[in-house]
């Protein structure tokens, strides 16, 4: 493993020197703030120290000969392997869908082709059902071939069942929004976006709690974002706390509350975050996840937090999502609207309000869908 230290005037730029010396298989270890000295007189200048590593295979890398041609083999191995799981997914489903009595479809109300192609798109067959009930699509004859209207029909249908909120006007009301969720999703940098948009973008008087006094280094994190926006931040570590920072910021037109992160296992702690937003003023709670979670982790965070009154769903690091049907079988199961996906590190630049549109174009990157061959193209998937 080669780990080395870049200096830089800020991140942008480190990771730069990182991605161009190390490529973009570097990992970053840890980042810090150093002063640089000016002649060994007066302040000196902040700048950014970046830590990263690769992990090189020292067969090939030994003499730097060959290198291209085992990047390319290695390339070539896995787009066959790739192509091969695919070929596989389809079989299975097809397979899948050829086992689906005919009496079974007839209560979905759903030709065959219509199933393959939902499991196509990774929807499960419990939401299948869901998807349905909702839409009350009346069953239509199929010859068990899949058409471009047929794919427009399927996909229009899963985006339906899906709820997307927008963010409420704020006139002369208050808004309190409260972020709530497992630890490491992205709460504190998702607020720094959020109010970055309201102050610049909207020109909101915008003002910043945190109850998190758990997390080492969770206040200064946030200190850092209010510094830099211009925002005043408050430190509540109980009730009380909190009911005296909300009522100093009564002029404000938007508060946002971060919380600590905890795992959903650990009931207790979620509790006690619950005790502290215990506070006499509506407050609209979001549940923040992570859009690259398993579904079964994606349902138990849910539970977990459900003991506060959940309003809607923000979800993150989609720039890190490889296969987004977890959460879309997560929205499909809950009633509950999702409100904004995050898409990158960038303040404020990578957030944007969730629209379906959005939601259909992750469906259909999904790795194991093939949109464009199965367009026209005639699929038989057993017995009508």
């Amino acid at each position: 493993m080669n780990i080395k230290r870049f200096v830089a005037r800020n991140s942008q730029e480190a990771l730069q020197k990182v991605k161009e010396e190390m490529g973009p298989e570097a990992v970053i270890l840890g980042t810090r703030t150093i002063v640089a000295g000016r002649g060994g007189h007066g302040a000196g200048e902040e700048q950014i120290e970046v830590t990263a590593a690769v992990d090189y295979d020292s067969a090939v890398r030994r003499d730097g000969e060959g290198s291209p041609g085992a990047v390319k083999d290695f390339q070539r191995k896995w787009s066959t392997l790739e192509a091969r799981l695919k070929e596989i997914t389809h079989f299975l489903i097809a397979l899948e869908a050829s086992s689906v009595s005919a009496s079974n479809l007839a209560d979905l109300c759903i030709p065959r082709n219509h199933y393959v192609y939902y499991r196509h798109f990774g929807i499960r067959p419990d939401n299948i059902r869901l998807i349905e009930q909702r839409c009350k699509r009346q069953s239509i004859e199929g010859t068990g071939s899949v058409s471009k209207n047929e794919l427009r029909e399927c996909l229009f249908d899963i985006l339906s069942s899906i709820r997307v909120t927008k963010d409420p006007a704020i006139h002369k009301k208050q808004k309190i929004y409260a972020f709530v969720g497992p630890t490491g999703v992205g709460k504190t940098t998702t607020i720094a976006k959020l109010a970055a948009m309201y102050k610049v973008k909207k020109k909101l008087r915008v003002a910043l709690v945190t109850v998190d006094t758990y997390r080492i280094g969770a206040v200064a994190q946030l200190q850092t974002y209010a510094r830099i926006m211009g925002l005043p931040l408050e430190v509540a570590d109980n009730s009380a706390e909190l009911r005296a920072a909300l009522k100093r910021y009564k002029e404000a037109d938007v508060i946002l509350i971060d919380t600590a992160g905890r795992s959903p296992r650990n009931k207790e702690d979620v509790s006690r975050i619950g005790q502290v937003l215990n506070v006499p003023c509506p407050i609209h709670h979001y549940l923040v996840l992570s859009a690259n979670t398993e579904l079964e982790s994606l349902l138990a965070a849910e539970e977990a937090y459900s003991l506060f009154p959940l309003k809607s769903y923000i979800f993150t690091k989609l720039d890190e999502l490889v296969d987004g049907s977890a959460m879309i079988n997560f929205l499909l199961k809950r009633k509950r609207p999702v409100s904004y996906l995050t898409t990158g590190q960038s303040v404020p630049e990578d957030i944007e309000p969730a629209t379906r549109k959005r939601l259909g174009e992750m469906i259909l990157r999904n790795n194991r869908v093939r949109p464009m061959q199965l367009c026209g193209e005639v699929v038989q998937y057993g017995p009508s």
